[in-house]
C-alpha cells in the first residue's frame, strides 16, 4: 500500500516557483550553475519565436545573444559572470541585449536573476522584460524633448535679438530646428498678391552648404507646386516622400536632391501669410505628427520674429526724427535714477537716527537722556513717514489713482490748522509768519480740504526750509471772482529765502526734480512735494506757478475754484475730536480684540491703550480670531483686524465672522488696521464687512476717536469724559 510522503521543503519551493513560472505573463526561465537551460514558460519561447520549450532550451544560450553586449564585453563571458553573481548573492537585475534567432533584430531587455533552492543545491530563475516598446517610447519622448528644446532655444534667440543680431540669430534658429528633426534644409517664404494671383518669395534659407537671404523672385503657387496653395491655405501641411508626389512637384524638388519634405503654413491674424519648409535629403520618410506639431509652433515663432525685426528696422529708420523724444526719455530715466539715490539718502538718514538713538538710549542711565533720545526717534520717524507718504502719493498719481473726496469745509479753519502745524517749525527757526485772508471768502466751501491743505502745507514747509533763520513768510488769500454757486480764490505764499533761478523754475514741478542739483544734499527732501502739489491742484481744476528771483525769495501762487455751500451759517467740525478736550482716558468695562500676525504690532497696540484701562485680547491669526469670537462672542465690544496675514487674511476672517449664526456676528464693529492707504483697499475692507479703516502707523488720537465712535453704550462701562461734559 502506497503512502503519500510529505514533500521536502526544497521540493515544495521548487513546485512553488514552477507554479509561478508557468503562470507568469513575463518571459521566465531556469538555469543551473553551468548555464544550462532547465525549463521555461510559454511566454519565454513565444517571445523569441520558438515553437516549444524544447527548441527554446536547445537554442536560447547559443542563438539569442549577439557576440558582444553594448558595453563591448563578450556576451558568453558576461552571462556566466552574472549567473554566478546571482548564485552567490541571491539576486541581480541588469539590462541585456538579446538577438532574435534567425535574424539580426536586436531586443533590449531587463533581466532579473533570482536564486532558489533545489534539492541540495540552487537554481536560478530568470525573468526577462522586453524593453523594445519602452525604448521606442523613450526615444520618442527624447525626440520630442529635443524638438521642444530646439524650439525654445530658437524662441529665446529671436526674442533677444536686436537689429544687428537678428539675421544671424534667425539662421541659427533654423539650424537648431533642422538638427532637431534631422533635415538638410529649412526655409521661410512669404506670400504676396500679384494682380490677384497668390505668389510667394523666399525670405531666408539655411542649409549646411549655404545661407541665403531675400530672394525676392516671386513664384506662382499653381505654376510651380500645383495644389499646395489649396492645402496650405486651409491649414493643412505638405508631408511626404517626393517620389510619391505629382510630376510638377517632383520636377521642382528632385533636382535639389530632396527625398522627403514637410511644409507647414503660417497664419498671421487668420490670414495665410506664408510657410516654412523642411527638406530631408538623406532618407525617404513621413514626418511624425509630433514633428509636424512642434515645427508648426516653431515656424510661427520664426514668422513673428521676422515681422518684429521688420518693425524694429522701420523704427530704427525713423530714429533721427525720434532723437529728441529719446533724449527726453533718457533725461527722465536719469532723473528717476537720481530720485532713487535721493530716496535711499532720505530714508536711510532718519533710519540711522532711529537705529542709533535706540542704541544710545539703551546706554543712558537718566530718564532725561533717554527722553531726549526718544524725541530724536519720534522726529526721525515722522520725517520717514512723510517720505513714504510722498512716494505713495506720487505712485497713486502716476498710476492715475488719485481720488479727490470733496466735502463741505470751513476755509478759515482749514488755514488755521495749516498754520498750527507749520507755525511750530517756523518758530524754531525764529521766522515770522503773516496771514492775510480776504474777508469776502465764503465761510463754507465744497472741495477736498485735506488734499488742498496738503498742498499749502508742503509749500509752507519748503518756504521754512529754504528761508534763513529770522526770515519772514506770508500767506495771502483773495477772491478773484465769485457768483452764487462758485468762488475763485488765489492763494500766494511768499518768502525771502534763497530763491530759484530761471532755469530751475522750468523744471521745478517735474517729477523727481529739485530746483538745483545741490539742493537735496544741503537741505534734504525728495523733490516730490511740488510735483504732487501740482498734480493735486490740476486734479482740482486749478493752477499753480512760481515767481522767484535767485537770492531774494520766491512766491508760489495757487488759483483755484470751489463750489459754495448752500448754508453759510452752520459750523463745520464743531464736534471734531481733540485729545486736550478730555479730562480722563478711561474705557473700563470694554473688551476689544486686536488681530495681527506681527508680535511687535500687538505689543504697540496694547501699550498705546494701556492707560485707558480697556481690556485687549491679542490674537496672532485670522483663524484664531474666528475661533475666539465664536467661543466668546458676547464678551467683545469691538474688533481691530489686520489685513495681510498668512493663512486666513483679515478680509476672509471678517467675512467668516459675519457669517456666524451668533446674535452679534453681523453687528459687532470691525475696524481694519493696515499700512495701505489706497482707496481701493479701504473699499475692499468695507466690501468684506468691516466698518472702518485706520492706517498704520496708528495715530493715538485717531485710535481714541474710533473707540469713542465705535464702542456701543454699555452698562458698567466708561468712555472718555469731556471736560465739563459727559459723552
Amino acid at each position: 500500500m502506497e503512502t503519500n510522503k510529505p514533500k521536502s521543503k526544497a521540493q515544495a519551493k521548487i513546485d512553488y516557483y514552477r507554479m509561478m513560472l508557468d503562470s507568469s505573463p513575463f518571459c521566465s526561465q531556469i538555469w543551473d550553475r553551468n548555464l544550462n537551460t532547465i525549463d521555461c514558460n510559454v511566454a519565454a519561447y513565444e517571445l523569441y519565436g520558438f515553437k516549444d520549450k524544447q527548441e527554446y532550451t536547445e537554442r536560447f544560450i547559443r542563438d539569442c545573444s549577439p557576440e558582444f553586449q553594448p558595453d563591448g564585453r563578450r556576451s558568453d563571458e558576461k552571462a556566466v559572470e552574472l549567473v554566478n553573481f546571482a548564485f552567490n548573492e541571491g539576486e541581480c537585475t541588469f539590462e541585456w541585449m538579446h538577438k532574435m534567432p534567425d535574424s539580426d533584430e536586436l531586443m533590449p531587455a531587463e533581466v532579473t536573476l533570482r536564486r532558489v533552492e533545489y534539492h541540495d543545491d540552487y537554481l536560478v530563475i530568470g525573468y526577462t522584460r522586453d524593453l523594445r516598446e519602452y525604448k521606442k517610447m523613450m526615444d520618442e519622448i527624447e525626440h520630442r524633448d529635443r524638438m521642444l528644446k530646439a524650439a525654445n532655444m530658437a524662441s529665446s534667440l529671436l526674442l533677444n535679438s536686436n537689429i544687428e543680431t537678428f539675421a544671424d540669430n534667425l539662421v541659427e534658429s533654423m539650424r537648431l530646428l533642422a538638427k532637431a528633426i534631422d533635415v538638410h534644409c529649412v526655409y521661410l517664404w512669404k506670400n504676396t498678391d500679384i494682380d490677384g494671383v497668390l505668389n510667394c518669395f523666399q525670405l531666408f534659407e539655411w542649409s549646411p552648404d549655404k545661407t541665403m537671404f531675400y530672394d525676392s523672385t516671386p513664384y506662382e503657387y499653381d505654376s510651380v507646386v500645383p495644389g499646395w496653395e489649396e492645402v496650405l491655405s486651409r491649414g493643412g501641411s505638405i508631408n511626404g516622400i517626393v517620389s510619391e508626389m505629382n510630376e510638377h512637384v517632383q520636377d521642382h524638388l528632385t533636382p535639389s536632391g530632396i527625398l522627403s519634405i514637410l511644409v507647414v503654413p503660417i497664419f498671421i491674424d487668420n490670414v495665410f501669410w506664408g510657410f516654412v519648409g523642411f527638406d530631408d535629403c538623406k532618407k525617404e520618410r513621413i514626418f511624425t505628427s509630433e514633428e509636424e506639431e512642434v515645427m508648426r509652433t516653431a515656424s510661427l515663432q520664426l514668422a513673428n520674429a521676422f515681422l518684429h525685426a521688420e518693425m524694429m528696422q522701420n523704427i530704427h529708420d525713423q530714429s533721427l526724427s525720434l532723437e529728441k523724444a529719446f533724449n527726453e526719455a533718457t533725461k527722465a530715466n536719469q532723473a528717476k535714477s537720481e530720485f532713487l539715490s535721493k530716496m535711499s539718502h532720505e530714508m536711510r538718514t532718519p533710519l540711522n537716527t532711529v537705529i542709533n538713538m535706540v542704541t544710545i538710549a539703551e546706554r543712558q542711565d537718566s530718564i532725561e537722556k533717554k527722553d531726549a533720545c526718544l524725541v530724536q526717534i519720534k522726529d526721525a520717524s515722522a520725517y520717514l513717514l512723510g517720505v513714504i507718504n510722498d512716494v505713495l502719493d506720487i505712485s497713486k498719481i502716476e498710476a492715475g489713482k488719485l481720488r479727490l473726496e470733496p466735502i463741505e469745509f470751513d476755509f478759515d479753519n482749514m488755514i488755521q490748522k495749516v498754520m498750527n502745524v507749520v507755525g511750530i517749525h517756523a518758530k524754531n527757526k525764529g521766522q515770522k509768519l503773516r496771514v492775510d485772508l480776504d474777508p469776502t471768502i465764503p465761510n463754507i466751501l465744497i472741495g477736498d480740504d485735506q488734499r488742498f491743505s496738503q498742498v499749502i502745507t508742503n509749500i509752507f514747509f519748503n518756504a521754512i526750509k529754504f528761508t534763513a533763520d529770522n526770515g519772514s513768510i506770508s500767506l495771502d488769500a483773495k477772491v478773484l471772482n465769485q457768483d452764487d454757486n462758485k468762488c475763485n480764490i488765489q492763494i500766494s505764499i511768499a518768502d525771502n529765502g534763497i530763491g530759484i533761478s530761471d532755469e530751475a523754475q522750468k523744471r521745478l514741478f517735474d517729477s523727481f526734480e529739485q530746483a538745483e542739483s545741490g539742493t537735496s544734499r544741503y537741505y534734504g527732501g525728495t523733490g516730490l512735494g511740488l510735483t504732487i502739489s501740482k498734480k493735486i491742484i490740476e486734479a482740482m481744476n486749478g493752477k499753480i506757478w512760481v515767481e522767484s528771483v535767485l537770492g531774494e525769495g520766491s512766491t508760489f501762487h495757487i488759483s483755484i475754484g470751489f463750489q459754495k455751500a448752500l448754508d453759510q451759517t452752520r459750523k463745520i467740525n464743531e464736534n471734531e475730536f481733540k485729545l486736550e478736550d478730555y479730562e480722563n482716558l478711561d474705557f473700563s468695562g470694554y473688551n476689544i480684540m486686536y488681530v495681527d500676525d506681527t508680535e511687535s504690532n500687538r505689543i504697540i497696540f496694547r501699550e498705546l491703550l494701556d492707560p485707558t484701562n480697556i481690556k485687549i485680547n491679542c490674537v496672532p491669526s485670522g483663524e484664531g480670531a474666528i475661533k475666539l469670537f465664536a467661543k466668546k462672542h458676547d464678551y467683545f465690544d469691538l474688533i481691530f483686524m489686520d489685513l495681510l496675514m498668512p493663512g486666513i487674511d483679515g478680509y476672509e476672517a471678517t467675512r467668516r465672522i459675519r457669517e456666524l449664526d451668533l446674535p452679534n456676528a453681523k453687528t459687532i464693529p470691525i475696524i481694519a488696521c493696515s499700512a495701505s492707504v489706497f482707496s481701493e483697499v479701504v473699499q475692499q475692507c468695507l466690501d468684506s464687512g468691516m466698518d472702518g479703516h485706520v492706517e498704520k502707523p496708528i495715530n493715538y488720537e485717531k485710535l481714541l476717536e474710533i473707540l469713542i465712535e465705535a464702542l456701543p453704550e454699555k452698562e458698567n462701562a466708561q468712555k472718555l469724559v469731556l471736560k465739563n461734559k459727559n459723552i
